[in-house]
């Protein structure tokens, strides 16, 4: 059997992360494969969509995207109807695409407040940046 999951070009670093995960003992069937591949492609995906991708029942889909969410492969964010998938922290670093996870999690309102205190730090001020005034 041939599998043919469309896509554009080969993503050699996607394929990588399939065969370790299959030399760890951990093999992805066809509905894994999926979502994997349309998490990659579109970043998120509702469980209804997952649902209409795997052309099975909200549950099925859901048990799939949890199983994923089990071995470390994908997150999720948001509760009930309104929660979304998409891959995890880890798999961005093992596709060598870390800074796509933020781009895709965004920050924790925690961490950006981290993030403005050691800027300052480390600048002594704001001034000049779009956060505070014009420099004169």
């Amino acid at each position: 059997m041939v599998v043919i999951l469309p896509g554009g070009q080969a993503n050699l670093a996607f394929v990588r992360l399939l065969a370790e995960e299959s030399r760890s003992g951990r093999d992805l069937a066809l509905d894994d494969l999926l979502m994997l591949n349309a998490l990659w492609q579109d970043r998120r995906r509702s469980t209804a969509e997952a649902a209409r991708l795997t052309q099975k029942p909200e549950t099925d889909a859901r048990a799939v995207l949890n199983r994923l969410v089990e071995i470390g492969l994908v997150e999720s964010r948001g509760e009930r109807k309104g929660r979304t998938w998409h891959l995890s922290a880890t798999t961005y670093r093992r596709l060598g695409k870390p800074a796509a996870y933020v781009r895709q999690r965004g920050f924790e309102p925690l961490r950006q407040e981290q993030m403005v205190l050691q800027y300052v730090g480390k600048h002594r001020s704001m001034k000049g940046t779009r956060y505070g005034p014009p420099m004169a």
